[in-house]
């Protein structure tokens, strides 16, 4: 007799026995293992471990929890806060333009209906027909949105003719603030335009530095 695949220990069960899926302890445990991966990647290791040594563990939550801690832009404006001398790092006015561009983003491509293919994209908002399944908003929202979503456009793509760089300053803030570009894929020039293209976004979106 040819023995069965084994049966899986520790998954939940329905009534009849059926695996309904890894315990939400397990699937949290999984994915802050991955985040501390990239953790140790981005190099801020050190850091959020001081952090946690900081922290009363029995009442507040283990710094790998720390949504900056799940994205690339969020790494980044970690890796200030632990030295500010890194040159890879942002600051938190670079952080916030970054992440209000990104929600502009977002709004724009649900109000022209393309898609940003990402996981972070508006699709969600939208039928498998295509047709909205939230109410449209009024028309002075989407000219307010369509106009800053151009002049932050216009910035970023003027800062980029400024500085010699053509569309590379655009390309990776939508890169990194759209598409959570991986650090490890960014080099040294990376950085710096995407530092110069969140400073242009930030004086267009009035974030104060």
């Amino acid at each position: 007799m040819v023995a069965g695949r084994k049966r899986k220990i520790g998954v939940r069960r329905s009534a009849s026995g059926k695996s309904r899926g890894e315990p939400e302890n397990v699937i949290r445990g999984v994915a802050l293992a991955y985040r501390a991966k990239e953790i140790e990647a981005a190099g801020i290791g050190d850091f959020i471990a001081k952090e946690a040594r900081a922290r009363d563990q029995r009442t507040e939550a283990s710094p790998l929890a720390d949504p900056l801690n799940g994205f690339t832009l969020g790494l980044l404006r970690q890796r200030q806060k632990a030295s500010r001398e890194d040159p890879t790092g942002i600051t938190q006015a670079q952080y916030d333009a970054g992440e209000k561009w990104a929600n502009l983003c977002r709004q724009h491509a649900l109000i022209m209906g393309y898609s940003l293919g990402s996981a972070r994209s508006p699709s969600l908002s939208l039928s498998p027909a295509g047709q909205s399944c939230v109410r449209e908003p009024e028309d002075a929202v989407v000219l307010e949105i369509r106009r800053q979503w151009s002049d932050c456009y216009r910035a970023l793509m003027d800062t980029g003719v400024a500085l010699r760089r053509g569309v590379k300053v655009a390309l990776i803030c939508w890169d990194v603030c759209v598409n959570n570009r991986n650090i490890k894929f960014m080099s040294a020039d990376d950085f710096g335009n995407l530092r110069a293209g969140l400073n242009a976004l930030a004086h267009i979106l009035k974030i104060r530095r």
